[in-house]
């Protein structure tokens, strides 16, 4: 579906604007501080439920004001072209005890995680670099938030999980390194857990099975065939499934913390067989990370997601020119397969000459 309609209420620097998107392919342009972000994530904000940069809602509102709405109309077309299934999300917040209410067609969720996997999203940013660069809890936040647009019950699993690990752990740090914890409880959150874990670990090697061969086709369309790359997932469950082979209980005791399960797996890029974050140069982990974003919209179309919205955020300006044109070739390929692209640049007349060398329409909304 085309989102065809945003409207922006006091959502961050946006006291109130309302575009009409026509096209597939749309591009803010204008110089670094006009807004163009803004819209990008409110168009995130929409498809997932959340801002792309922050979990704090209130630091979105706009200065002075008590909250902020957001809503978008989206239309799908048949094969004449004509309108033929709509869609209004709307996102109202406001600070209180109920504060953001996330409506479809006007119908209100009783929770936010039913909205996700409906209208999904890939954010592209410079910041992404995180993800190899960081530690291992963006990378777990990456692929739990790509899990749960493609399995409805994958939210639940990690609430649940996060639930009982946040009781166990309570347990732990209330009994200190030389008490005994209520055997009966410990053993009753650890069957929980384990329930919990399981399932996560499931889903996650599906995902690798299936996402890994999407990376290396993309990194090498890039890169060329020389580089080879991997996933590594380093999961803890395998080898702690089994009581006798979690760590010693004493040692828990004295970390306060629960030191077995998929709340500590991480994943590993490689490159030829070595640790992007290790060995890889700036360009070659950039390059990774835009492969990265492809493939989870590849990933998304082969879980039977009929369109995926990719954002784009000022990422054309730091790429030379031979891999601009094949990073908008690899979108353009992407295009028939149903991912809407919507991106920012500081420089218009980069992407009307960019889009016109590829032959891609694009709606160029300047600021």
């Amino acid at each position: 579906m085309n989102l065809h309609l945003l409207q922006v209420l006091d959502f961050r620097l946006e006291s109130n604007r309302e575009l009409v998107l026509d096209t597939d392919w749309v591009a803010f342009t204008g110089p670094n501080g006009c807004g163009k972000t803004n819209l990008l994530d409110a168009i995130h904000f929409l498809c997932l439920g959340r801002s792309y940069f922050t979990r704090q809602d209130a630091q979105l509102v706009r200065f002075g004001q008590r909250g902020f709405r957001i809503a978008g109309h989206f239309q799908a077309q048949n094969s004449e072209g004509h309108p033929s299934q709509e869609a209004k999300v709307t996102v109202v917040y406001k600070p209180g005890t109920h504060s953001k209410e996330m409506a479809l067609d006007d119908v209100p969720y009783k929770r936010l995680s039913e909205h996700l996997g409906k209208f999904p999203a890939v954010m592209v940013t410079p910041g992404d670099l995180v993800l190899i660069e960081g530690g291992s809890t963006e990378r777990r936040k990456w692929l739990d938030m790509m899990l749960a647009q493609v399995y409805p019950d994958y939210v639940g699993r990690l609430l649940r999980r996060d639930h009982f690990l946040g009781q166990r752990n309570a347990l732990l740090k209330a009994v200190g390194p030389y008490g005994q914890p209520d055997q009966e409880l410990l053993a009753l959150y650890d069957q929980e857990l384990t329930q919990c874990h399981e399932g996560i670990h499931h889903y996650r090697r599906l995902w690798l099975a299936d996402f890994e061969p999407h990376l290396q086709t993309f990194y090498a369309e890039m890169a060329g065939p020389g580089e080879p790359a991997e996933l590594r997932y380093l999961n803890d469950w395998e080898a702690h499934c089994v009581p006798d082979q979690r760590p010693a209980l004493r040692k828990e005791l004295e970390a306060g913390l629960t030191l077995w399960g998929t709340q500590r797996d991480d994943v590993e890029f490689l490159l030829k067989a070595q640790s992007v974050k290790r060995y890889a140069s700036q360009g070659q982990r950039k390059s990774l990370v835009l492969a990265l974003k492809l493939a989870q919209c590849q990933y998304f179309v082969k879980s039977g997601k009929p369109f995926v919205y990719l954002l784009v955020d000022d990422v054309f300006e730091k790429l030379d020119q031979s891999r601009l044109r094949g990073l908008t070739k690899t979108m353009q390929a992407l295009t028939r397969y149903g991912i809407r692209v919507v991106l920012t640049d500081t420089d218009a007349e980069r992407v009307q000459s960019l889009m016109q060398s590829c032959n891609q329409p694009c709606q160029i909304i300047k600021f």
